[in-house]
């Protein structure tokens, strides 16, 4: 356990506006009040960048927040707000001293993370979350040195961040599924599984949609009956409707949007049968996690964290994750609920290094 004179300083680009602000980085806001469960008498303090888009301090569920309200501008505000996050770093270390640092992700939380740990003595653990481990990240040039400890969430993720940089990354500790919260939106249910295919993810060309589209277009006629669902919006929504036009898939696939109510996203998993992810590069998809809590297949290329369970599907094709959709799709499927990793076994893992 943390000492109780412990006191972490979490890094982050946002952070929920308030408790009722459920949908910025959840997994974070999940593993937050497990850290704080676990160890309650420890002192946890978050500085966001950029969202909430007002300079603000407030607390959160017993944590207190410092919003810089930098509203990711670019230019001479960026550095304005870097400042702004510097000045807060010291106010908040001369009243209660900083014992470790947390970062997310790699870019530019954890720069003023790394220049910080350079003033300062403190634990300086840098998070990375997916394509921010890729060589185009030009933060990476300067993420060098012994001060800063590198955690993935996923071995794929880690050996992607080797090759970017040459650096190791210290640590792999994929987030885990925090079952009690989920429930508690929405509860698991014996229902009509009427949904065949979801997937769930920004319209980017890195979740590579395009791809999911053609694999749908190539089952439709062994089952006509077929009903898709894709959840999330992005700059690709015009192309991918385009492209579900061009392929006669009107009838079968639904862009959905972005569903920001967490009740109704587990309610449609709670209705779906298989979990697609055709998605290029992954640190972690948390989705994935979600999937499982609903019983669902989950079938993805061998990208971020995939546990090992007999709902796992890993592809290394477009031949065999076609293959591996038809199976499925004739099969007989059960929903039961294969536990997966826990957050709580997260909060247990980031706890022991922080101490």
């Amino acid at each position: 356990m943390l000492q109780p004179n412990s006191h972490i300083v979490v890094l982050c680009p946002g952070f929920a506006a308030d408790e009722s602000d459920v949908n910025c980085i959840t997994y974070l806001q999940y593993f937050l009040l497990h850290l704080k469960k676990l160890a309650p008498d420890k002192k946890i303090s978050i500085i966001a960048f950029e969202y909430p888009f007002i300079n603000k301090c407030y607390e959160w569920n017993g944590i207190t927040v410092h919003s810089m309200g930098g509203k990711s501008k670019k230019g001479l505000y960026k550095i304005i707000t870097w400042l702004k996050v510097i000045y807060c770093f010291r106010k908040i270390n001369k009243s209660s001293k900083v014992t470790a640092v947390m970062s997310f992700w790699l870019r530019e939380c954890s720069f003023i993370g790394l220049l910080l740990s350079k003033q300062f003595s403190f634990k300086f653990f840098a998070l990375m979350q997916g394509q921010d481990s890729l060589s185009g990240n030009w933060y990476l040039r300067f993420l060098k040195g012994k001060k800063i400890e590198f955690v993935s969430h996923s071995t794929f993720n880690a050996k992607i961040f080797q090759q970017s940089t040459g650096a190791t990354c210290q640590y792999v500790v994929p987030f885990g599924v925090d079952y009690e919260n989920i429930y508690q939106e929405w509860p698991l249910e014996n229902t009509k599984r009427s949904i065949d295919i979801i997937g769930i993810g920004s319209l980017l060309p890195v979740k590579n949609y395009t791809l999911f589209l053609e694999l749908i277009s190539e089952l439709k006629s062994a089952f006509p009956a077929l009903r898709v669902v894709i959840l999330g919006e992005g700059p690709q929504r015009v192309l991918l409707q385009h492209k579900i036009n061009l392929l006669g898939l009107k009838e079968i696939v639904v862009l959905k949007g972005f569903v920001g109510i967490r009740a109704e996203l587990f309610k449609l998993l709670n209705q779906s049968k298989i979990f697609l992810h055709t998605s290029k590069h992954e640190g972690q998809c948390y989705a994935f996690m979600e999937a499982y809590a609903y019983g669902l297949e989950v079938v993805s290329f061998d990208v971020g964290y995939l546990p090992n369970t007999n709902k796992s599907h890993r592809c290394t094709s477009k031949a065999e994750m076609l293959e591996c959709l038809r199976s499925l799709l004739a099969s007989e499927l059960k929903f039961e609920v294969i536990p997966v990793r826990s957050m709580q076994e997260t909060a247990l893992e980031l706890n022991a290094l922080l101490d």
